[in-house]
């Protein structure tokens, strides 16, 4: 994940930022479990599929519908 925010107003003590949340930046697979079949001995160890990510920004239960790269612009107002 990265974050990057850029102060845009400054008055005293009061600020605001304009940023961009990224998730899944590198969008790297993650990997299921190779195969543990040992009758089939040609495909013993072998990786053969990907699994979703378990979270997402978007909370837990999405699951990997949500599954590619996100970037989520944001404002923010500090006081």
């Amino acid at each position: 994940d990265l974050s990057v925010y850029k102060a845009l107003f400054r008055f005293h003590t009061a600020q605001f930022q304009v940023g961009a949340q990224a998730y899944n930046v590198l969008n790297h697979p993650n990997f299921a479990p190779p195969n543990n079949d040992a009758s089939q001995p040609t495909a013993l160890g072998l990786i053969t599929s990907d699994l979703g990510p378990p979270t997402s920004p978007y909370g837990s239960f999405q699951g990997n519908l949500v599954s590619g790269r996100i970037l989520v612009v944001t404002g923010r107002f500090t006081f």
